[in-house]
């Protein structure tokens, strides 16, 4: 990690979540990205666990994150200013449209629309 520059006494930044929930680049202690510079063995040996072969049990996972998520509120390290909320509105006529969390072009290849005149 590089030596910190002692004139700066914040940081705002913003990122967004791909499709694995999976802290690493931001959180573990020796991360490029863990701008905060925050340093926590409890966290990173939470976010091992997260990434551990037992973790192929989704349930285990989310249970590993639900107590890393935990942890962050504790300990603060960041002050999470806004999660910013999507709406989308969808035309009844296009068929399979699914959206999720991080999404709302989810399997566009397999969306259709219905023909007009079925109503």
């Amino acid at each position: 990690m590089e030596k910190d520059e002692p004139s700066v006494e914040t940081f705002m930044g913003a990122w967004g979540l791909a499709s694995d929930p999976d802290p690493t680049g931001l959180w573990k202690s020796d991360s490029i990205s863990n701008y905060a510079r925050w340093v926590n063995e409890e966290s990173d040996k939470l976010i091992e666990k997260g990434l551990s072969d037992e973790a192929f049990d989704q349930e285990y996972r989310k249970d590993v994150y639900v107590e890393w998520q935990k942890l962050i509120n504790d300990e603060l390290p960041n002050i999470f200013l806004y999660a910013p909320v999507d709406v989308y509105a969808v035309n009844k006529r296009l068929q399979n449209v699914h959206t999720n969390s991080f999404t709302s072009q989810q399997n566009t290849h397999l969306w259709w629309v219905t023909d007009a005149n079925e109503e």
